[in-house]
């Protein structure tokens, strides 16, 4: 069964959740990026509130960060080379 979101109209749950937002998200240390799938991780945690995020979480952000940034190289370079066809 999901877990339902803690409520955030009380003093206490407001002031946690405030606290979180001030703080900085890194990635996992068992997922490893590089310096130039930082944007990519950046755009995905700021989808969601600091507060919300689990570990796990955090691990799938990073390997879609770096998917992201994988595709796009791959992209770039298939606009430089062209896309060349082959046929047998």
């Amino acid at each position: 069964m999901a877990k339902r979101k803690e409520r955030i109209d009380g003093q206490a749950a407001a002031v946690k959740v405030m606290a979180a937002a001030t703080q900085s998200i890194q990635p996992p240390s068992n997922v490893p990026l590089d310096k130039t799938d930082m944007p990519f991780f950046v755009n995905v945690i700021d989808e969601f509130t600091r507060s919300e995020w689990t570990a796990h979480q955090l691990e799938i952000a990073a390997i879609i960060a770096r998917t992201m940034n994988d595709i796009n190289r791959e992209q770039q370079e298939l606009r430089n080379e062209g896309y060349i066809s082959v046929g047998f």
